[in-house]
């Protein structure tokens, strides 16, 4: 069967935990405090931008 045939399935997500949020689901990166901290910084400081 080909994919276009069952569009409606959900395609399986080896990466998720049965009873837990999915890690892009995440609000909180853990144990990335600092670079999350050099993110912000820079990005306040204008010296981040994104393609496009």
């Amino acid at each position: 069967m080909k994919r276009s045939d069952r569009d409606d399935e959900p395609l399986p997500e080896p990466d998720r935990v049965p009873g837990a949020p999915h890690p892009r689901e995440a609000t909180r990166i853990i144990g990335q405090d600092g670079a999350v901290a050099d993110f912000l910084a820079a990005a306040r400081a204008g010296g981040c931008t994104m393609p496009g």
